[in-house]
């Protein structure tokens, strides 16, 4: 499990970002998200289907009693290639859902607006009528928080195009507008081993994460150089989320959301 601590967001409204916190997409109370950044066990080698969600069950009991009420779960259960692959899929999230909220856990799902874009492109409206049974499936959902349409985009030097059209379509088919459609960013500021810009792609974005590792036992915790063992260190973490904050100052993005996190075995 990864710590997630989401501070404030922001949301779109007559075509620009609106400085604005996080609402209950429910209740339309301001709602302070705390909680867990999660890989379902599958992304990592793991057991897919029934087994995952057993163990994502798991977890959600140990968040639940952690006090958390929010988990941004990354998982395999979000792009499927034919109708009876994601009949399957929306039965697990009907259940996973059901049991967040009997647990007071909102959740933030993962739809891989990239993974998607390569079925629209080989499959065209087939994968978009798939893509859409899904959205309006987990948008009617009272645990749903929002959707994260990537991780570490910038690191990947994804099109910005693709997480557009992303967005785009859950405005076109969730009805909610406090279900807000976010990315995950790791390297900000920009650096010279990231290929592409993190600030490129907040034109087509509700909200925003910025992942810092304060904690990370593969690496020191303090900068000695060049190298990685030199960018995971919690004086970096603290100049990096510094330089975060200074870059939005003038833009219409001014709410950074922070994670701050360990990351080991």
């Amino acid at each position: 499990m990864i710590l997630l601590l989401t501070v404030v967001g922001t949301t779109a409204a007559a075509g620009e970002m609106a400085r604005r916190p996080w609402l209950d997409p429910n209740t339309k109370e301001p709602f302070f998200p705390l909680g867990w950044y999660e890989w379902e066990n599958g992304c990592i080698g793991r057991p897919t289907g029934r087994q995952a969600l057993a163990d994502a069950k798991s977890s959600l009991n140990e968040m639940a009693a952690e006090g958390a009420n929010t988990v941004n779960f990354h998982n395999t259960w979000q792009c499927a290639e034919d109708d009876a692959e994601l009949t399957e899929e929306v039965a697990l999230w009907q259940e996973y859902l059901d049991y967040a909220r009997d647990r007071n856990v909102k959740v933030i799902t993962f739809l891989n607006a990239r993974e998607w874009a390569r079925l629209f492109d080989e499959q065209g409206i087939a994968a978009k009528r798939r893509l859409r049974r899904l959205i309006k499936a987990l948008s009617q959902h009272p645990a749903l928080l929002g959707y994260n349409i990537s991780d570490e985009p910038e690191c990947r030097a994804e099109p910005v195009e693709p997480l557009g059209r992303m967005r785009r379509l859950i405005r076109d088919w969730d009805v909610n507008p406090d279900h807000l459609v976010q990315v995950v960013f790791n390297h900000v500021p920009y650096e010279d081993y990231c290929r592409q810009d993190w600030k490129e792609y907040l034109p087509v974005l509700d909200t925003f994460q910025v992942d810092r590792y304060p904690i990370c036992r593969q690496f020191s915790y303090f900068s000695h150089g060049a190298g990685d063992p030199g960018a995971w260190g919690v004086g970096r973490c603290a100049w990096e989320l510094s330089h975060a904050v200074a870059a939005l100052e003038d833009s219409a993005h001014r709410n950074p959301v922070i994670v701050l996190q360990g990351m080991g075995k």
